[in-house]
């Protein structure tokens, strides 16, 4: 049973590392996968998801291929995450960005009906968490990602 349980631990422990040594990498990678799922669910059920009550105005605000192109910038961001240099994170930075926008097109869709919803709310918070994270990234890549001696008191003057 140890044989076994160790490692899966151990492939737990390097994901676990991997996605939290970089102050960044959480959410560009909660934000590449929420892009191509969120997408992916979309495009495949367009017509059925456009009758749903909450959905009816994405009829509107969004054509079918841009769900394909919201699904490019999550296999962007996926490929930026990947790479360690200061141009991929810049690239990610600004992908993040662009997402945000996208997410606040999203949550703005949503309000669209005449009662707000609590889709409102998450995606509103969530394009202000990719823009910000973006931000971040786009002007401080260079002192911070792929360097491994990032001192941890990094915010601290």
């Amino acid at each position: 049973m140890k044989k076994v349980i160790k490692p899966i631990f151990n492939i737990i422990e390097q994901i676990h590392k991997w996605l939290f040594y970089e102050h960044t990498r959480i959410m560009e990678c909660f934000n590449a996968f929420a892009l191509m799922g969120f997408a992916t669910v979309m495009f495949l059920n367009y017509t059925i998801i456009n009758t749903l009550p909450s959905y009816t105005k994405f009829a509107y605000v969004s054509p079918k291929w841009w769900w394909l192109v919201m699904t490019g910038l999550g296999v962007m961001q996926g490929i930026a995450i990947l790479c360690e240099s200061n141009r991929s994170n810049q690239i990610s930075g600004y992908v993040l960005m662009l997402s945000g926008a996208v997410w606040a097109l999203i949550a703005l869709t949503f309000n669209m009906d005449t009662a707000t919803t609590t889709s409102t709310v998450i995606y509103s918070i969530f394009a202000l968490f990719c823009s910000l994270t973006g931000l971040e990234l786009f002007t401080n890549s260079v002192s911070t990602k792929g360097n491994k001696n990032v001192n941890a008191n990094y915010y601290v003057k």
